[in-house]
């Protein structure tokens, strides 16, 4: 462990004897933020890509799928803003201020910029490009980042973090073994996630096995498996309207809603089988309004924009009120909520479900669509045995998938451990 001075101290900290308390300006050849031309870079399909806060990862690498692009005559005329090999780069406002990304080796682009969102930080020669990257990774580093947070939830940092601010300066050398010795854990932290991962990825497969061999009656017997649209003996092709009555829930209108205050469920709020109740709103109902609007224990709610089609079944005793976003679907006696969940689940990775949406770009699973949603519906009792045995397979999915969780969240933990014991001179 290396030994600590007590006269080098901020807050409480100790820095190891040869470290020293820097600002970020005084350790920084360079902070810029770019932009982009009038008009946005939206509807250009070549050029120069321009990275937004979007394109940052937390892992520090970046997500390029979605990349847009600014002209190569406005990208020639920038005087700030274009990324160089080991700039580091912070978003700068927002819901992800502070995510930090590094342009290493395996930058694909010979040319890029970023865009108003996002900082360049290009550090002075005392200080290693990947030591001031990961310090931002560090806790240390996220926490000046949230002391220099003005604003609200779409506020950020300004150039002022560049005065409020304490770098641990490390020596030239201990700063490359540091870095060294990170990266060297990281690896090995990452194989041990990218297995993690992979063990989720194959769960998610599994499942979407389990619920097409469901609706088709593999499930229980495979001699049964729908063939080319010919339906095992007893099943029928239905359509929703056929075995259900449909109604969408109340629109939001905060000057003409009257009533007393109640809460309700909005698109965000129905996950695929689950519902999240973390974040409910309020809206004036009157009690003439409630039976229309409201679901109660059994009835199937989908969404009608947003992801269309995502659906739960409500299993709670007490009803509760939906938003003019959602469907209230309540099934007859023919058919059971959980099996028209699994069909909509499985139409929906297969991809089935899209034919029924309306809309180019935003997309909408309207009433009159989904009334016309066609799925194969087997008598109630084998619906009854294959909801339990899609429950009983998918609880140990559920077991398996908890359990992959809590490792992530381990590694997690672990990363940010090896972050503080690095720029608390620790790292051994």
């Amino acid at each position: 462990m290396t030994a600590t001075t007590k006269s080098n101290s901020q807050n409480g900290r100790s820095l190891p004897v040869g470290w020293e308390w820097m600002t970020l300006r005084e350790i920084l050849l360079t902070i810029e933020s770019g932009g982009r031309p009038k008009g946005g870079a939206r509807g250009i399909s070549d050029g120069i890509p321009s990275l937004g806060g979007e394109h940052l990862l937390y892992n520090g690498k970046f997500y390029l799928d979605e990349i847009k692009y600014v002209p190569e005559e406005y990208y020639r005329k920038m005087t700030r803003g274009k990324i160089q090999r080991n700039d580091v780069l912070v978003v700068k406002d927002g819901a992800t201020t502070g995510k930090t990304s590094f342009v290493g080796d395996d930058f694909p682009y010979p040319e890029a910029a970023v865009n108003e969102h996002v900082f360049i930080l290009r550090p002075k020669e005392s200080l290693l490009h990947k030591f001031l990257f990961y310090w931002f990774q560090s806790p240390f580093g996220q926490e000046c980042v949230d002391d220099n947070f003005r604003g609200a939830a779409q506020g950020g940092i300004t150039l002022s973090i560049l005065d409020n601010s304490k770098f641990p300066l490390a020596p030239f050398h201990e700063q490359e073994r540091i870095v060294s010795r990170i990266e060297e854990l990281f690896s090995d932290l990452e194989a041990g996630v990218a297995a993690l991962e992979r063990v989720r990825a194959g769960l998610r497969r599994y499942k979407a096995s389990v619920l097409k061999a469901a609706i088709t009656g593999k499930l229980l017997n495979d001699k049964l498996a729908i063939d080319n649209g010919e339906l095992p003996e007893d099943w029928q092709w239905v359509k929703l309207e056929d075995v259900a009555e449909m109604r969408l829930g109340k629109m939001l209108d905060k000057e003409k809603n009257k009533g007393e205050l109640k809460p309700y469920i909005r698109n965000i709020n129905v996950r695929w089988f689950e519902f999240d109740l973390s974040d409910i709103q309020f809206m004036r109902v009157l009690d003439n309004e409630l039976e229309n609007i409201s679901v109660r224990k059994g009835d199937l709610v989908v969404c009608e924009g947003g992801e269309p089609g995502r659906a739960a079944v409500w299993n709670k005793d007490e009803p509760v009120i939906i938003q003019k976003a959602l469907h209230r679907v309540r099934l007859n006696n023919d058919a059971l909520p959980t099996y028209v969940l699994y069909c909509l689940s499985a139409d929906a990775q297969t991809g089935q479900l899209e034919k029924y949406f309306t809309g180019s770009t935003i997309k909408h699973f309207t009433g009159q669509s989904l009334r016309t949603y066609k799925f194969p519906l087997p008598p109630l009792e084998e619906q009854r045995r294959i909801v339990a045995e899609v429950e009983r397979r998918l609880s140990v999915v559920g077991e398996v998938e908890s359990a992959v969780v809590v490792g992530l969240a381990r590694a997690a933990r672990l990363r940010q451990a090896v972050l503080r014991s690095a720029f608390e001179g620790r790292l051994a």
